[in-house]
């Protein structure tokens, strides 16, 4: 008995019929090139920001935890605060789609 390939179908007779071989991508359609969102930089920057906004949140839970000095906690809001309006016009400005 013949090996049958994954492009070959039997008939109940015995005989094999090929059928044709289509390409994987032959059939659809191509789609275009996605421009990315944001440059390579922006993303580099984006990280930065979350990376330091975890670690002032951590100060600032810290701070709260301790009373030791109202004024070094409200200084690490500020902080938090400006990074994150940063943030958030990095992010807008990458996605001008979003409302």
């Amino acid at each position: 008995m013949a090996a049958i390939s994954k492009y070959a179908s039997s008939v109940s007779d015995g005989r094999v019929t090929v059928l044709p071989k289509f390409e994987d991508q032959t059939h659809r359609k191509k789609e275009p090139p996605r421009k990315p969102l944001m440059d390579k930089k922006s993303k580099k920057r984006v990280d930065v920001l979350r990376s330091q906004l975890q670690r002032l949140r951590q100060q600032l839970s810290g701070a709260r935890q301790q009373n030791d000095d109202l004024q070094e906690s409200k200084e690490i809001a500020q902080q938090i605060a400006t990074l994150e309006a940063e943030l958030k016009s990095l992010t807008d400005t990458a996605s001008p789609n979003k409302k």
